[in-house]
């Protein structure tokens, strides 16, 4: 991985690809103690770029394309201003992520209309999955065995080589240390204060998911439907016919690269999923949402490849079609649940979830409106996209469709969550977001919050600053009139 600024990373990368699903913080980017030289070069390059903030009526900070910048340091007057040097940020970090403070400096520019938020529409919707044409034939490959050979126990041999033993081990090894440190802890605190949460014939929406089928399931283990979306590409046929090959090392090497985050961190990053995932020729999430769904046990039934149609209606692609396919290009995984062997289904889409594309994308806008029906929102580790102007439709959306939320403070700022519509369950200690990337997201009205409510703290580690700062989650329930 090169590593390069956050600051850049954010304020270029990440806004033009838009919903990226995970995003870098500094300690990413230190090596014993130090910053690399790739990084600071970036860092001190990053100085002099005008930026734009988007704020509400009592002056707070909305939205920023410069996450640099912090509610405080601006005039409640001021709409759009031009940052000359990086600013400070106010939150306590590990020693090693210190930073010298440096001047600051403001320069106004030319006043914006405040952007205007919708007011909560929430209605009651009947989910629709319905394609207008058949599932197409995928017999040249069984996912369920395309999923164990992944994992290193290939179904056609009864003998596995030595590499292929070491190649599980070292997988089921990460997720045996995840399930000690994470899972198991999970669990307990889901059936504690989950039960009857999400209605099992609601969807779960993961927005900003990537390819994220374990903590999803984790934490939602009994949905019917799952619908996840990210900008990392899919893969198609010619993926899946790549991956159907004996294992060679460097295959071995590449997928257990691309899921060991998750189980390391609890989140996939952004940049490495963009080269983990588009390796050797074997680019695309779909195998190591195979392999993962295998790891946690799953009999993974078919696979279907899909894209929408003008109204939001699926629509099934051939084999061949996935060659070309492009815009809402994204796959249907057909599981069986592990315990109580009802089949479950889990959608995921390539997306570009911005105002921006969204306002020409009517087949994803009606899909999400209409099609999903009522829904469970899950968010976390989301590059606090839903903090920014650029993603006002996706936040205001999440708040019209879901009857319920569970996510971190990346997802909708907790100012949206109106007292009149919504009861906040607050869980662990919050302290701000982790890492100078995101410093500009830190929500005065969530630390007022967290202080008036008594403390549950968490004892599972979850979401960006893993490890490093205590871990937090809201729930929010829809309150019934």
């Amino acid at each position: 991985m090169k590593y390069t600024s956050t600051s850049l990373i954010f304020s270029t990368a990440l806004l033009l690809t838009a919903c990226a699903t995970e995003h870098p913080t500094l300690d990413d980017f230190v090596l014993d103690d130090e910053i690399t030289i790739d990084a600071q070069d970036l860092l001190n390059d990053d100085q002099n770029k005008g930026v734009e903030l988007e704020k509400d009526a009592q002056g707070d900070v909305v939205a920023s394309t410069n996450p640099m910048e912090l509610t405080n340091s601006v005039s409640k007057k001021e709409q759009v201003i031009v940052i000359p040097e990086r600013i400070n940020h106010e939150i306590t970090l590990p020693a090693k992520q210190a930073e010298t403070p440096k001047k600051e400096s403001v320069k106004s520019a030319e006043k914006k209309p405040e952007a205007k938020v919708a007011p909560s529409v929430f209605i009651r919707r009947a989910k629709d999955f319905s394609a207008t044409n058949a599932p197409q034939a995928t017999a040249f490959f069984d996912p369920n065995a395309l999923g164990l050979h992944l994992l290193g126990k290939p179904v056609t041999s009864a003998v596995c080589t030595p590499e292929e033993e070491a190649h599980t081990k070292a997988i089921m090894d990460m997720k045996a240390s995840y399930e000690g440190r994470n899972l198991s802890k999970m669990t307990a605190w889901r059936d504690q204060h989950l039960i009857n949460v999400p209605r099992p014939d609601e969807t779960l929406f993961y927005p900003f998911s990537g390819p994220d089928v374990v903590n999803m399931l984790t934490f939602f283990p009994n949905q019917q439907t799952y619908v996840m979306m990210g900008m990392e590409y899919v893969g198609t046929a010619e993926t899946v016919s790549e991956w159907q090959k004996p294992l060679t090392k460097t295959k071995m090497e590449t997928i257990r690269k691309a899921v060991e985050s998750v189980f390391i961190r609890s989140f996939f990053r952004t940049l490495d999923m963009s080269s983990d995932f588009s390796r050797n020729g074997t680019r695309g999430v779909l195998p190591g949402m195979l392999l993962m769904l295998k790891v946690l046990d799953r009999d993974v039934k078919a696979v279907q490849w899909v894209t929408l149609n003008a109204d939001g209606s699926l629509r099934y692609l051939t084999p061949e079609a996935t060659k070309t396919a492009s815009g809402n290009f994204g796959v249907e995984i057909k599981v069986t649940h592990p315990t109580q062997g009802f089949e479950q289904t889990i959608y995921y889409f390539r997306t570009d979830l911005s105002d921006a594309p969204m306002a020409s994308n009517a087949g994803l806008r009606n899909f999400i409106q209409s099609k999903l029906g009522t829904t469970m929102t899950f968010v976390k580790s989301a590059s606090f996209l839903m903090h920014m102007k650029e993603f006002a439709w996706m936040r205001n959306t999440v708040l019209n469709t879901s009857r319920a939320v569970l996510q971190d403070d990346s997802g909708v700022p907790f100012k949206f969550y109106k007292k009149n519509d919504w009861a906040a369950n607050l869980f662990g200690q919050y302290v701000g977001p982790y890492g100078e990337s995101f410093a500009a997201f830190k929500q005065p009205e969530l630390n007022k919050a967290y202080e008036s409510m008594p403390l549950q703290l968490l004892d599972f580690r979850f979401g960006y600053g893993y490890s490093k700062i205590p871990a937090h989650l809201m729930l929010f329930i829809r309150k019934e009139n």
